[in-house]
């Protein structure tokens, strides 16, 4: 049994919606770095990683700050992940996403899973009761 909240759930609300925001942030740099690996080989190592580290903190940023901190969670980190899917620079892109070569399935398909699996995954979160986020019994 835990007796005491983790050091975020005790910030005030700005400082919960601050710490929500960069996790937000940096969760959807470091998952669309990983979402490819094992790509290549039709393994989705890098997928799973990269769904886990967005799932584990949508849960700590609802449990944090209630629904309002999942959508902020999600739209923030949806949005980082598909502005660097983005062709801003030259032809080089993070998230490679409909192209058609003899390559692989999930290696064609990981950035589409993942520039949609961001959203919708965490937002299924939004309809489990809110006693899976408590921190006390």
């Amino acid at each position: 049994m835990m007796k005491e909240k983790p050091w975020s759930h005790n910030l005030p609300v700005w400082g919960r919606y601050v710490v929500t925001f960069v996790s937000a942030i940096l969760c959807g740099l470091i998952g669309t770095f990983a979402h490819r690996v094992g790509a290549a080989s039709n393994m989705p190592i890098g997928l799973v990683v990269a769904f886990l580290l967005i799932l584990i903190s949508t849960w700590c940023a609802r449990s944090r700050t209630g629904i309002l901190g999942l959508l902020l969670h999600v739209i923030c980190s949806s949005a980082v992940v598909w502005i660097m899917a983005l062709r801003i620079i030259g032809n080089d892109v993070l998230v490679p996403v409909g192209f058609y070569a003899q390559l692989p399935w999930l290696s064609q398909n990981a950035g589409r899973i993942w520039i949609y699996g961001v959203v919708v995954l965490p937002l299924l979160m939004i309809f489990l009761p809110s006693k899976f986020f408590s921190m006390h019994n």
